[in-house]
């Protein structure tokens, strides 16, 4: 069994510069090109993710005659130089192919017997590391981080065994991000393949046979458009009081509830005929005007503010449930889209919503179909809980990683 030493409670702070093999390199200015077999992949600012890993789309190649003086090598790290992405980092690895990079990264080769590339990588996802990117890349006031800039990046170094136990744990929690990314991704796309089988009636559930009708939202619903005349503003909203909907909390699975602001009883008092009931569905009206949301018990009462329409249904001809996963169908969003009105700004209005045709299979069958739907929302719901709780677990490692404290617990698991 190893652990992390206790001595190494106080790292002393580096500069990147001492601790490379060599002095921070500039990538190939050349065009990209579309990617064959055989080619080098191309990796710019633009293909690497928030999380520091190389997600093209599309992967795309390079063909320059000195191509080959730019390939990246295992234990390479290529840092965003320029631009809104300045400080996004990406640590080669060797499985995503022959990978050469773009000029507007900045290729930094650790010297492993100093500086462990994997760590180098996690100090670059920390608080401390952005805080440092912010300060530096506007000295100039358009944000940029050149090579020489970069070598002076401090970095808190223990002894290199412990910076080989700190990847290794940290490694370990995002082997599981990613295998709970990709579970989820899969998932996903199951249930968006059985939805829009069961939401056009092209397969049945059994026991149902009875022919579908096609009504307009208009006959199956009340729409009602938000307080548009009496507009509330930030200035209004208090910190304790009843919560508005907008735009923002519309979730494909529901309201996201966080940060969720709220008006007084003054106001709540007067626009008393904008709340919501549980069933209803609130849609944007500007913008993006294939977004809603279905309310549940827990936001009964709230109210909905004056960008959104509200949907309230006949509950003798339709499930709430089974509606709202309707519109949230390709079908249906194309034809909202398609119906829109205003060039540079989509919007809908109540009479445009209401004469949006759907299909209406017989209420039971949508009862039925609503289960299964919610059924496999809980499912993607507790693979999301999961995953946010995994990440919430690596940022907080990050955030002790650069004061050297609070790993020993997690080393010494990941090493015994």
């Amino acid at each position: 069994m190893s652990t992390v030493p206790h001595e190494a409670r106080s790292w002393r702070l580096t500069p990147l510069g001492q601790l490379l093999r060599r002095p921070p390199r500039y990538g190939i200015n050349a065009a990209a090109v579309p990617f064959t077999v055989g080619m080098s992949a191309y990796v710019r600012i633009t293909d690497i993710d928030g999380d520091g890993r190389f997600t093209p789309d599309p992967k795309v190649g390079v063909s320059h005659p000195n191509s080959g003086d730019y390939v990246l090598q295992p234990g390479e790290i290529v840092f965003a130089r320029t631009g809104a992405s300045v400080g996004k980092s990406y640590l080669y690895d060797p499985r995503d192919g022959e990978l050469v990079y773009a000029g507007f990264l900045i290729n930094v080769a650790p010297n492993p017997d100093l500086l462990n590339p994997k760590y180098l990588a996690l100090i670059a996802q920390t608080g401390d590391f952005w805080n440092w990117v912010t300060r530096i890349s506007m000295r100039s006031g358009q944000p940029g981080i050149n090579g020489r800039e970069y070598a002076q990046l401090p970095i808190p170094l223990p002894d290199i065994e412990t910076q080989g136990l700190i990847a290794d744990a940290v490694t370990d929690i995002e082997e599981l991000i990613v295998s709970l990314q990709r579970l989820l991704a899969k998932e996903e796309a199951i249930k968006l393949g059985v939805m829009q089988q069961l939401l056009v009636g092209s397969t049945r559930l059994p026991e149902f046979s009875d022919p579908w009708g096609r009504m307009t939202v208009g006959k199956i619903a009340d729409v009602k458009t938000g307080p548009f005349g009496s507009a509330l503003h930030e200035r209004d909203y208090v910190s304790n009081g009843t919560p508005i909907i907008t735009v923002e909390h519309l979730g494909e699975r529901g309201v996201v509830v966080e940060q969720v602001p709220m008006v007084s009883a003054s106001d709540r008092s007067r626009l008393h005929a904008y709340s919501l009931r549980a069933g209803d569905v609130v849609f944007s009206r500007v913008g993006a005007i294939d977004r809603n949301a279905l309310i549940s018990n827990l936001e009964e009462g709230w109210l909905f503010s004056g960008r959104l329409l509200r949907v309230r249904f006949d509950r003798g001809l339709a499930d709430p449930a089974f509606m709202s996963a309707q519109f949230h169908s390709r079908a249906f969003r194309e034809a909202v889209r398609s119906v829109a009105v205003g060039q540079t700004m989509p919007s809908l209005n109540t009479s445009i919503l209401r004469g949006i045709p759907v299909d209406v299979p017989p209420l039971r069958e949508q009862e039925a179909i609503a289960a299964v739907v919610i059924d496999l929302n809980k499912y993607l719901d507790r693979l999301a809980h999961r995953l946010a709780k995994a990440k919430a677990v690596k940022k907080g490692m990050l955030q002790e990683l650069m004061n050297g404290r609070a790993f020993d617990r997690a080393l010494t698991e990941s090493t015994s």
